[in-house]
Protein backbone atom coordinates (compact mmCIF):
# COMPACT_ATOMS: atom_id res chain seq x y z
CA UNK A 1 0.00 0.00 0.00
CA UNK A 2 1.23 3.79 -1.14
CA UNK A 3 0.92 6.48 2.29
CA UNK A 4 -2.53 8.02 2.06
CA UNK A 5 -2.54 11.38 -0.49
CA UNK A 6 -1.80 14.92 1.52
CA UNK A 7 -4.92 17.04 0.51
CA UNK A 8 -5.93 19.78 3.05
CA UNK A 9 -8.49 22.91 2.73
CA UNK A 10 -5.86 25.06 4.21
CA UNK A 11 -5.17 27.70 7.08
CA UNK A 12 -7.26 30.78 8.37
CA UNK A 13 -6.92 33.34 11.13
CA UNK A 14 -10.89 34.06 11.03
CA UNK A 15 -13.85 32.79 11.45
CA UNK A 16 -15.77 35.14 8.65
CA UNK A 17 -15.84 32.85 5.65
CA UNK A 18 -18.87 33.24 3.43
CA UNK A 19 -20.64 31.83 0.62
CA UNK A 20 -18.00 32.27 -1.78
CA UNK A 21 -15.32 30.44 0.29
CA UNK A 22 -18.42 28.06 0.30
CA UNK A 23 -18.36 27.88 -3.35
CA UNK A 24 -14.29 26.99 -3.68
CA UNK A 25 -14.76 24.56 -0.46
CA UNK A 26 -16.94 22.74 -3.08
CA UNK A 27 -14.67 22.86 -5.82
CA UNK A 28 -11.93 21.57 -4.01
CA UNK A 29 -14.45 18.73 -2.42
CA UNK A 30 -15.14 17.85 -6.21
CA UNK A 31 -11.17 17.55 -7.04
CA UNK A 32 -11.44 14.88 -3.84
CA UNK A 33 -13.83 12.89 -5.47
CA UNK A 34 -12.76 12.57 -9.04
CA UNK A 35 -12.28 8.78 -10.10
CA UNK A 36 -11.82 6.10 -7.63
CA UNK A 37 -12.54 8.34 -4.40
CA UNK A 38 -16.19 8.81 -4.93
CA UNK A 39 -16.90 5.18 -4.63
CA UNK A 40 -15.24 5.06 -1.37
CA UNK A 41 -16.89 7.84 -0.28
CA UNK A 42 -20.16 7.02 -1.11
CA UNK A 43 -20.10 3.88 0.84
CA UNK A 44 -18.83 5.51 4.00
CA UNK A 45 -22.52 6.47 4.37
CA UNK A 46 -23.29 9.61 6.68
CA UNK A 47 -22.88 13.17 6.33
CA UNK A 48 -19.85 11.63 3.71
CA UNK A 49 -22.40 10.13 1.54
CA UNK A 50 -24.83 12.93 1.90
CA UNK A 51 -22.18 15.95 1.13
CA UNK A 52 -20.76 13.69 -1.56
CA UNK A 53 -24.37 12.73 -3.41
CA UNK A 54 -24.87 16.92 -2.79
CA UNK A 55 -21.74 17.56 -4.90
CA UNK A 56 -22.33 14.83 -6.87
CA UNK A 57 -25.64 16.55 -8.11
CA UNK A 58 -24.84 20.22 -8.10
CA UNK A 59 -22.87 19.15 -11.08
CA UNK A 60 -25.13 16.66 -13.04
CA UNK A 61 -22.69 13.57 -12.23
CA UNK A 62 -25.29 11.87 -10.29
CA UNK A 63 -25.01 8.57 -12.29
CA UNK A 64 -21.33 8.24 -11.21
CA UNK A 65 -22.90 7.10 -7.56
CA UNK A 66 -23.73 4.13 -10.18
CA UNK A 67 -20.02 2.94 -9.63
CA UNK A 68 -20.36 1.80 -6.45
CA UNK A 69 -21.99 -1.48 -7.42
CA UNK A 70 -18.87 -2.46 -9.64
CA UNK A 71 -16.66 -3.39 -7.17
CA UNK A 72 -13.34 -1.67 -6.09
CA UNK A 73 -11.69 0.49 -8.22
CA UNK A 74 -8.11 -0.40 -10.41
CA UNK A 75 -6.07 1.54 -7.61
CA UNK A 76 -7.39 -0.42 -4.77
CA UNK A 77 -3.87 -1.85 -4.24
CA UNK A 78 -1.94 1.06 -3.88
CA UNK A 79 -4.66 3.09 -1.82
CA UNK A 80 -6.93 0.59 -0.10
CA UNK A 81 -7.78 -0.91 2.81
CA UNK A 82 -7.51 -4.80 3.94
CA UNK A 83 -10.85 -6.53 5.42
CA UNK A 84 -8.92 -9.80 6.79
CA UNK A 85 -11.82 -12.15 8.49
CA UNK A 86 -10.98 -15.01 10.89
CA UNK A 87 -11.35 -17.30 8.26
CA UNK A 88 -10.80 -17.12 4.42
CA UNK A 89 -9.33 -14.87 1.76
CA UNK A 90 -8.39 -11.33 2.77
CA UNK A 91 -10.15 -8.14 1.15
CA UNK A 92 -9.67 -5.31 -0.57
CA UNK A 93 -11.62 -2.17 -0.56
CA UNK A 94 -11.50 1.71 -1.84
CA UNK A 95 -10.83 4.34 1.52
CA UNK A 96 -9.85 8.29 1.60
CA UNK A 97 -7.57 8.95 3.98
CA UNK A 98 -7.70 11.40 6.99
CA UNK A 99 -7.23 14.72 5.10
CA UNK A 100 -9.58 13.61 2.23
CA UNK A 101 -12.32 13.27 5.00
CA UNK A 102 -11.48 16.49 6.04
CA UNK A 103 -11.59 18.10 2.59
CA UNK A 104 -14.87 16.84 1.88
CA UNK A 105 -16.10 18.13 5.18
CA UNK A 106 -15.06 21.61 4.43
CA UNK A 107 -12.55 21.23 7.54
CA UNK A 108 -9.72 24.53 8.12
CA UNK A 109 -7.00 24.52 10.31
CA UNK A 110 -7.60 28.23 12.23
CA UNK A 111 -5.30 29.90 14.14
CA UNK A 112 -6.67 30.89 17.47
CA UNK A 113 -5.51 33.07 20.67
CA UNK A 114 -1.12 32.89 20.83
CA UNK A 115 -0.58 31.34 17.60
CA UNK A 116 -2.64 28.26 18.39
CA UNK A 117 -4.50 26.73 15.85
CA UNK A 118 -8.01 24.05 15.78
CA UNK A 119 -10.17 22.10 13.13
CA UNK A 120 -13.17 24.44 11.87
CA UNK A 121 -15.78 22.95 9.75
CA UNK A 122 -18.19 23.69 7.53
CA UNK A 123 -20.00 20.51 7.91
CA UNK A 124 -19.43 17.90 11.27
CA UNK A 125 -15.72 15.67 10.50
CA UNK A 126 -16.73 12.57 9.89
CA UNK A 127 -15.39 11.36 13.73
CA UNK A 128 -17.98 13.68 14.95
CA UNK A 129 -20.86 12.52 13.32
CA UNK A 130 -20.10 8.59 13.89
CA UNK A 131 -22.26 7.76 17.32
CA UNK A 132 -23.60 10.91 17.07
CA UNK A 133 -27.39 11.16 18.23
CA UNK A 134 -28.32 11.72 14.07
CA UNK A 135 -26.11 9.02 13.24
CA UNK A 136 -28.90 6.37 13.14
CA UNK A 137 -26.95 3.93 10.59
CA UNK A 138 -28.69 5.58 7.67
CA UNK A 139 -30.20 8.84 6.28
CA UNK A 140 -33.69 10.11 8.21
CA UNK A 141 -35.95 12.59 6.88
CA UNK A 142 -35.02 14.41 10.38
CA UNK A 143 -30.73 14.72 9.01
CA UNK A 144 -32.08 15.81 5.85
CA UNK A 145 -34.16 18.62 7.05
CA UNK A 146 -31.27 19.30 9.82
CA UNK A 147 -28.63 19.30 6.11
CA UNK A 148 -31.11 20.89 3.87
CA UNK A 149 -31.32 24.24 6.86
CA UNK A 150 -27.67 23.96 7.19
CA UNK A 151 -26.88 24.44 3.77
CA UNK A 152 -29.72 26.99 3.18
CA UNK A 153 -28.12 29.05 5.81
CA UNK A 154 -24.29 28.57 4.88
CA UNK A 155 -25.51 29.96 0.85
CA UNK A 156 -26.80 33.15 2.57
CA UNK A 157 -24.02 34.01 4.54
CA UNK A 158 -25.67 33.07 7.74
CA UNK A 159 -23.99 30.05 8.41
CA UNK A 160 -20.25 30.08 10.57
CA UNK A 161 -17.58 27.08 10.58
CA UNK A 162 -17.39 24.91 13.69
CA UNK A 163 -14.96 24.06 16.32
CA UNK A 164 -15.69 20.04 17.48
CA UNK A 165 -16.99 21.67 20.83
CA UNK A 166 -19.79 23.35 18.87
CA UNK A 167 -20.38 20.39 16.17
CA UNK A 168 -20.76 18.13 19.42
CA UNK A 169 -23.61 20.61 20.73
CA UNK A 170 -25.46 20.58 17.43
CA UNK A 171 -25.48 17.01 16.86
CA UNK A 172 -27.36 16.32 20.13
CA UNK A 173 -30.78 15.55 20.52
CA UNK A 174 -33.05 14.40 22.77
CA UNK A 175 -32.35 11.88 25.37
CA UNK A 176 -35.15 9.79 24.31
CA UNK A 177 -33.82 9.44 20.64
CA UNK A 178 -30.14 8.91 22.11
CA UNK A 179 -31.80 6.01 23.42
CA UNK A 180 -33.93 5.14 20.41
CA UNK A 181 -30.38 4.95 18.69
CA UNK A 182 -28.62 2.79 20.72
CA UNK A 183 -31.25 -0.06 21.30
CA UNK A 184 -31.41 0.01 17.34
CA UNK A 185 -27.42 -0.62 17.39
CA UNK A 186 -27.81 -3.52 20.49
CA UNK A 187 -30.79 -4.85 18.51
CA UNK A 188 -29.07 -5.23 15.43
CA UNK A 189 -25.79 -6.68 16.58
CA UNK A 190 -28.13 -9.46 18.24
CA UNK A 191 -29.89 -9.74 14.99
CA UNK A 192 -26.41 -10.19 13.11
CA UNK A 193 -25.16 -12.64 15.93
CA UNK A 194 -28.27 -14.94 15.77
CA UNK A 195 -28.65 -15.35 12.10
CA UNK A 196 -25.30 -14.85 10.54
CA UNK A 197 -22.97 -15.82 12.77
CA UNK A 198 -21.52 -12.41 13.13
CA UNK A 199 -19.63 -10.40 15.27
CA UNK A 200 -19.42 -6.83 15.36
CA UNK A 201 -15.36 -7.00 16.37
CA UNK A 202 -15.26 -9.24 13.07
CA UNK A 203 -16.28 -6.23 10.71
Amino acid sequence: MLPDLHIVLGWRHKNNLNRYDYMTYEERARTVLRGPRVRAALQRGGIVWRLTMELLRETGDVGTALGVRLGPSEVVNDYGTVFRPRRGDDYLDDKLSPDELDVICGVYKVTINAGQTEDRSWWPKETHWRGSHMDHGFWTPWCETWFRKRLLMIRSDQAAIYNSRSWSDNLRMSRKGFLFHKNLELASTNWLTEHYKVRVEDM
